[in-house]
């Protein structure tokens, strides 16, 4: 098993496969598989990783990668393309990547403050359960 510090990376291209930034969250907390808790954080060490995945990929969109960071080194675990259940914390930080990908669907320049995001920024998930009768029909 790995350890270290578990990360997760939102590499963001425009509809071009241009890498526009990268978000990264220090995962604190993990549910069946899913970020349950995260923070933004500025490590400019992956960040770069980011980058030079969004360039060499050339991907559209989102990418969702997940990394382990401890003395040995940096490890990419895995690389989905699309928005990840980390997501929203990148945009509880400030990110707004579905107006940026609108935006870019009409041809229009996103707002640049569509990618930025805070660090120190720390949430959590929280579901909860809705009880709800159902009336019978005859």
């Amino acid at each position: 098993m790995l350890s270290g510090k578990e990360y997760g990376l939102d590499v963001i291209n425009d509809l071009k496969g241009n890498h526009v930034c990268t978000f990264v969250k220090q995962k604190l907390a993990m549910r069946a598989g899913e970020t349950d808790k995260a923070k933004s954080v500025a490590h400019l060490e992956l960040a770069r990783l980011g980058e030079t995945i969004g360039q060499g990929l050339g991907h559209v969109g989102v990418l969702d990668c997940d990394v382990f960071v401890n003395d040995n080194g940096i490890y990419l675990l895995e690389m989905n393309p699309r928005f990840g259940g980390g997501y929203p914390f990148s945009h509880i930080a400030g990110a707004n990547i579905p107006a940026a990908l609108i935006a870019w669907a009409e041809g229009r320049e996103p707002d640049p403050s569509y990618f930025q995001m805070k660090p120190g920024v720390s949430a959590a998930k929280c579901d909860r359960m809705v009880i709800s009768q159902v009336r019978q029909f005859d």
